[in-house]
């Protein structure tokens, strides 16, 4: 066993989704030892069965809540890296322009900000064809992209910052074990 990690459940009672990463600590010595990304999701299967809903939409609502979701802030994680305000990000898809097509946008996910790892081409094909936003037309206005993009930009960079919070007290923890040890 590598150790253990902490995981609040209770967003889960109100069947909210959790997509999290938890730091884990080594069983005996309480030390941080690295972080386990966790997705949780739970759907009320009885509510679904009591109506009459075909498998598709059955497809289609998932993929409206959940997986729409989980590619929006992969591409937030990438985005949110980079020091500049969700304004001024646009223009790595649009060269500066107020739109950019669909083709570019999944280009620039895929190449420029080098998604290829997280993001498969049939997933930004799926989600530029499929997310309610940008279905039925061929590009992206900047305002859109705002809207669908900046609260998930600014979670990522609230993540980011809490990750390093909890690397340096893992840090300062495992110094003070040491000296502590050294006793």
């Amino acid at each position: 066993m590598i150790g253990t990690a902490r995981i609040p459940l209770r967003s889960i009672a109100t069947n909210a989704a959790i997509h999290d990463k938890f730091p884990i600590f080594a069983p005996k010595s309480n030390t941080g030892v690295g972080f386990i990304e966790v997705k949780l999701s739970v759907m009320d299967l009885d509510g679904i069965a009591s109506q009459s809903i075909t498998a598709d939409d059955f497809h289609n609502m998932h993929f409206n809540r959940e997986w729409e979701q989980d590619v929006i802030m992969r591409i937030a994680n990438r985005l949110a890296q980079l020091p500049c305000e969700v304004d001024l990000m646009f223009g790595i898809f649009s060269e500066g322009q107020r739109t950019c097509t669909k083709e570019d946008f999944g280009y620039c996910c895929l190449t420029r900000l080098g998604l290829k790892q997280t993001i498969t081409e049939k997933e930004m094909s799926l989600f530029l064809d499929e997310t309610e936003t940008f279905r039925d037309k061929a590009y992206i206005e900047k305002d859109e992209f705002k809207a669908l993009f900046a609260d998930a930009i600014t979670r990522a960079r609230n993540n980011m910052m809490d990750n390093q919070a909890t690397l340096k007290r893992i840090d300062s923890i495992q110094s003070l074990d040491q000296s502590v040890s050294g006793f």
